[in-house]
C-alpha cells in the first residue's frame, strides 16, 4: 500500500483563487466534473458561470440578508469604545455587599459601569480559519446560516476595535472518521487581511454561498493529479471524498459541516456568538437558551 498523499494549494488573494478555479488546467473531461455539471444546480448554488460572477462581483442578496442579521445584533450591543466593569456605588440598582453594608460603608452596592476602554484602538489581531467544506447532505440554507453567523462575529469584533484576519479552507480526504490515514486535497485562501475593511458583498459569497465549495472548490480539486483524484473519488460518479478540517495553532478554527451539524436556525447560534464575543471582551446581553452547545457543533471552540 502506498503512503498517503496530500495535494495542497495556498492562495494569498481571493482573486488568485477565483482565477485558478475558472482557468486552471486539468485532464478531466467536462462531463466528469461536478463543478461544471452538477445534477442539481440548487444544491450546487447555481451554475458555474454564475458562481464565477458572484465571486468576482459580490453576492448582494446574501450580503443584504447578512446585513439584516448584523443590524439586529448591533442593536443589542453597548456602544463601542467603552467596556463594563464592576464598581461600588452608594445606591442601587445592584447587589448589596453585606460586609460593606454592615460596616456602614458609603458605597455598599455592586453594580456595572461603562468606562472608557483604553484597548479599543485596534491593536489586537484575531486570526480566523473557516472550513467551508460540507457533506453532500448539508443544505444550501445551512451553509448560508453558518457563514452568516461568522460574518456577524467578524463585524462585531471589528466594531469593538479588534482586527480580524480571515482564511478560508476547503479540504477533502478519503480517510475514515476514526482517524485512519488517507489522501488529501487542501485549499487555503486569504480572504481578508487584518487591515482590510469588511467587504460584506464579497465575504458573503466566500463564507455563506454553497457555490464557493460546490463550484469553485470542486473545480480546484479537479485540478489535482489523477492518482489523488481517483483515490479520494473526485469525479462526477463519486462523492468527492469527505470533509476534512484544516487547523492552525492560535487561530479561531471553525470546523467543516456534516449531517450531525445543527441547522443554525435555532437560538443555539446566538449562544455561540455570545460566548465567542465574550471571550474577546465584547458583551452581548440577550436571553438565550442556556443549554450547552453540543460537542458536535459546527462552530467548534476557541
Amino acid at each position: 500500500m502506498s503512503d498517503s498523499q496530500r495535494w495542497e494549494l495556498k492562495f494569498n488573494t481571493w482573486e488568485a483563487f477565483v482565477n485558478q478555479a475558472e482557468n486552471g488546467e486539468t485532464d478531466m473531461l467536462d462531463y466528469e466534473r461536478s463543478s461544471r455539471n452538477a445534477d442539481d444546480e440548487k444544491w450546487a448554488g447555481g451554475s458555474f458561470k454564475n458562481a464565477i460572477d458572484l465571486a468576482r462581483n459580490g453576492w448582494k442578496d446574501g450580503a443584504d440578508r447578512i446585513a439584516a442579521r448584523i443590524d439586529t445584533v448591533t442593536g443589542m450591543l453597548p456602544s463601542y469604545g467603552t467596556r463594563r466593569e464592576l464598581v461600588m456605588e452608594r445606591v442601587g440598582p445592584g447587589a448589596v455587599d453585606m460586609g460593606r453594608y454592615l460596616m456602614g460603608h458609603p458605597a455598599p452596592y455592586i453594580t456595572w459601569k461603562n468606562v472608557e476602554d483604553e484597548n479599543s484602538a485596534g491593536d489586537q489581531i484575531i486570526p480566523i480559519l473557516f472550513n467551508v467544506t460540507a457533506s453532500a447532505g448539508v443544505s444550501v440554507e445551512t451553509m448560508f446560516n453558518k457563514g452568516a453567523v461568522l460574518c456577524v462575529l467578524i463585524d462585531q469584533l471589528e466594531r469593538a476595535g479588534k482586527r480580524v484576519e480571515l482564511t478560508v479552507a476547503l479540504a477533502a480526504t478519503n480517510g475514515s472518521y476514526s482517524g485512519t490515514k488517507g489522501d488529501h486535497v487542501t485549499l487555503t485562501v486569504m480572504v481578508k487581511r487584518a487591515n482590510d475593511a469588511l467587504d460584506v458583498d464579497r465575504i458573503a459569497f466566500s463564507l455563506a454561498h454553497a457555490a464557493c465549495l460546490r463550484r469553485l472548490g470542486f473545480s480546484l480539486w479537479e485540478q489535482a493529479p489523477k492518482e489523488i483524484r481517483d483515490k479520494i473519488g473526485i469525479k462526477k460518479s463519486s462523492g468527492y471524498g469527505r470533509p476534512e478540517d484544516v487547523v492552525a495553532e492560535n487561530y479561531l478554527v471553525i470546523p467543516s459541516s456534516d449531517l450531525n451539524t445543527f441547522d443554525h436556525q435555532s437560538d443555539e447560534w446566538k449562544k455561540w456568538l455570545q460566548d465567542k464575543l465574550s471571550s474577546f471582551g465584547v458583551e452581548w446581553e440577550i436571553d438565550v437558551d442556556e443549554k450547552p452547545v453540543r460537542q458536535h457543533s459546527v462552530y467548534g471552540s476557541r
